[in-house]
């Protein structure tokens, strides 16, 4: 009986210590990060933008986003376009999941070291950690660069040098 009784006492101070630590956590403002990933505008190379993760299929993107405005295709992918989104989401025609995601008009998406559309290119220097992939890619005409991580990240830059486009992808998978 006395086992039960100190059962008892210790369920109740657990739970009596757990309420007081999630009021003190609200009132002082560190309380848990609960909401989910889609309610954010993160970029993370390799893994997704936003709420669309690289490896969804292509039904999980209709019923997370919906249908597409426009749809385009070139062979072995479909590219799905969200204007009001500035998402360009291409899905392999094999697999149909999704293995490059695009940012072009859209400020609001950004990476955790604060790069997004519109930055310039002295910015990538100091607000990325990831190593550029080196790859050999033909130069793009009218003066326009682009720069790849190895961590799944591309980044486009106009003639002026500020960011244009960003795409995702998975890495050492295939990206336009």
């Amino acid at each position: 009986m006395k086992s039960i009784v100190s059962f008892v006492v210790l369920a109740i101070s657990m739970r009596a210590i757990f309420c007081i630590v999630l009021v003190a956590a609200f009132v002082t403002g560190h309380h848990p990060t609960w909401a989910r990933a889609q309610d954010d505008s993160l970029i993370v190379p390799g893994v997704r933008v936003g709420s669309v993760y690289l490896g969804i299929t292509e039904q999980a993107l209709y019923s997370q986003l919906g249908g597409p405005s426009a749809v385009t295709s070139s062979p072995g992918s479909i590219a799905y376009v969200y204007p009001k989104l500035g998402l360009y989401i291409y899905i392999d025609t094999m697999t149909h999941k999704i293995f490059e995601i695009d940012v072009a008009q859209n400020v609001e998406f950004h990476t955790v070291g604060g790069l997004k559309i519109g930055s310039p290119k002295l910015a990538t220097q100091t607000q990325t950690q990831l190593t550029e992939a080196h790859e050999n890619w033909p130069p793009l005409p009218g003066g326009y660069e682009r720069v790849d991580y190895k961590d799944g990240l591309t980044l486009a830059f106009t003639p002026n040098a500020t960011i244009f486009k960003m795409s995702v992808w998975v890495p050492g998978g295939p990206h336009f």
